[in-house]
């Protein structure tokens, strides 16, 4: 067994205990995408402003698929539809 793995499931288990909710739509998705954001070789290295690093697209993966999904979240909640079926990417 990797302990390595264990130790990481337990830093992301407290990083979302960590998490405080706000109240907004979407809460949870948008700092998770903050999260990756800050986290990017873009900002940590090269110490560029989050917004340059999104708009080149000089993101990782995983961040453009957060923001993608904030997105549909966003889109989603003032779709009048998704009263009735829940708002779809809200963990």
């Amino acid at each position: 067994m990797n302990n390595n793995s264990i130790g990481d499931a337990s830093l992301e288990e407290a990083q979302a205990a960590e998490q405080i909710k706000s109240g907004f739509a979407c809460d949870s998705l948008r700092q998770q995408t903050k999260m990756c954001i800050a986290e990017s070789e873009c900002i940590q290295l090269k110490n560029r402003k989050a917004r340059e690093c999104v708009e080149d697209g000089d993101i990782p993966y995983k961040c453009q698929q957060l923001m993608y999904i904030l997105s549909e979240c966003r889109r989603n909640s003032i779709d009048p539809r998704a009263r009735f079926r829940g708002r779809r990417g809200d963990m």
